[in-house]
């Protein structure tokens, strides 16, 4: 996450008009902000940058933002659950995963490759793939649903905000390689 990104983020929202009705709203705004930078910095410590895992964190997201989200005891609890199913999800996953992946690599640097057999196991393996992303958006989706509107709104707005800085960072990252191309004499 680039520092100057977020202060300029900030800066443009502490720029707003500041009526009494606006001055409330931007003090909403301001916490959400606040409360989405802490999102976005657990969310980059804790790996959710992974392939899918951007649009499904996790219900364990969620509870490391439990004091910003303000989470009830009960919400906590249901929340610890939908993790703990994922998780042993996870693990059978991971049990099935690994195999096929073995079988991949041995059909295809065997002495004699068997691409139909590598072929198989590249197969099996996108199917299981597949079904760990759904099953990832179905725990996202009951997470989700354990919030209340504002904590909801909160959450959204975070991940909003993860999303633009993502994209913005790798504009400039491709903006970066672009000038690099041109200054080593390529197009």
């Amino acid at each position: 996450m680039k520092t100057r990104t977020l202060i300029w983020i900030v800066a443009g929202a502490l720029a707003l008009p500041t009526t009494l009705a606006g001055q409330e709203h931007h003090e909403r705004h301001g916490q959400m902000m606040e409360q989405g930078a802490t999102m976005m910095h657990m969310g980059q410590e804790h790996g959710t940058m992974g392939v899918g895992m951007m649009m499904h964190p996790g219900p364990d997201f969620l509870l490391e933002q439990k004091q910003a989200l303000k989470l009830s005891d009960e919400q906590v609890q249901r929340l610890q659950e939908l993790k703990n199913e994922l998780s042993t999800f996870h693990r059978a996953h991971m049990n099935r995963v690994m195999p096929l992946r073995q079988r991949a690599t041995e059909a295809l640097h065997a002495e004699q490759p068997d691409l139909d057999a590598y072929e198989t196991a590249l197969e099996a393996w996108a199917a299981e793939h597949v079904e760990m992303q759904v099953a990832m958006a179905r725990y996202w989706q009951q997470s989700l649903a354990v919030l209340g509107d504002e904590q909801r709104s909160k959450v959204h707005f975070g991940l909003h905000l993860l999303h633009q800085m993502r994209g913005e960072m790798g504009e400039g990252m491709m903006h970066g390689r672009e000038m690099e191309s041109h200054e080593d004499g390529g197009h």
